[in-house]
């Protein structure tokens, strides 16, 4: 048996219907939405790249400014000299030591937090703008169905 009637459409009246009529054109707007994010990414990262770099190149510095201070400490250590000069000598380079890597160690601290946040940065601003762009592409087509 066939049924004369049409069961109402539950669907007709969602506010998607407009906007499926519309895919071919709004495929392209969330297309070309998703590439700019994609060059985003691709920006942070090649940011980050470089950062990471700098880092790299900054601890090979110090690592190579420790080894050359380590033979000029052994040589004073191995000089001679009374006991209480030798002290007061040691004393002063290793605290002059300390103060170097405490401040080394700040310096490659701040280029890591630097590179986090000009990374973040560039993905934070995309996300905001990705968002509008979404809700715009989605209100534009909505006001198509009207």
């Amino acid at each position: 048996m066939t049924q004369d009637t049409k069961t109402p459409n539950p669907f007709a009246n969602n506010m998607f219907n407009g906007f499926l009529e519309n895919a071919p054109n709004a495929a392209q707007e969330l297309i070309d939405i998703q590439k700019r994010n994609i060059e985003s990414f691709s920006q942070a990262q090649h940011i980050a790249i470089d950062k990471m770099q700098e880092i790299a190149q900054r601890q090979r510095d110090v690592f190579s400014q420790i080894m050359a201070q380590g033979s000029t400490v052994t040589n004073d250590i191995m000089s001679g000299g009374k006991p209480e000069e030798q002290l007061n000598r040691n004393t002063q380079v290793f605290q002059d030591s300390f103060e170097q890597m405490v401040e080394n160690t700040k310096e490659i601290s701040d280029l890591i937090k630097n590179a986090n946040q000009e990374t973040t940065s560039i993905l934070k601003k995309r996300a905001g703008e990705s968002i509008k762009e979404v809700q715009i592409c989605m209100k534009n087509k909505a006001n198509t169905q009207k």
